[in-house]
């Protein structure tokens, strides 16, 4: 089907807006899918406006708790309405058990796929395991292969 052509690939994209603390273990543990770590809410506009996301990780605190401007902002954007939204608690404050379970029925009743607390899984090699597994079952594949034509024959002609 595609003979002599050279098929470019895509890497799913992964944007990261969580608390400097939580956005490092979580590029660390989505390494392989090309994450993109935002620090504003400004920044994650921008990042939402300009490129396609296979995933989005929204951190309750980010940027002063601006986690649902975020998720309302990516489902009002064109190339990212559909994107899977998990939403992470990264770091615990003065949160009740209480308080996180109600945070996680807010966030699970909207357009969220899931509400991950991170503060309750290890972050060791088997706790961060845990987390990819988690947040990969929600990855949107990547775009379909683009098959580029060569400018020159790979084969020699006869």
């Amino acid at each position: 089907m595609y003979d002599n052509a050279i098929v470019q690939t895509a890497r799913s994209r992964v944007l990261i807006a969580a608390v400097p603390a939580a956005a490092v273990r979580l590029r660390r543990i989505l390494c392989a899918h090309a994450p993109v770590a935002v620090q504003t809410l400004q920044d994650a506009q921008d990042a939402l406006s300009r490129e396609r996301f296979s995933l989005v990780v929204l951190g309750v605190y980010f940027d002063e708790s601006r986690m649902f401007d975020v998720m309302s902002y990516a489902r009002a954007s064109a190339l990212n309405r559909e994107v899977p939204i998990v939403c992470v608690l990264g770091v615990r404050g003065k949160l009740s058990d209480a308080t996180v379970r109600m945070l996680r029925e807010i966030i699970e009743t909207m357009s969220a796929c899931e509400f991950l607390n991170l503060v309750a899984i290890p972050d060791d090699d088997a706790g961060n395991a845990r987390v990819l597994s988690r947040l990969a079952r929600h990855l949107a594949p990547p775009p379909l292969p683009i098959p580029v034509q060569p400018s020159a024959p790979l084969t020699p002609s006869p």
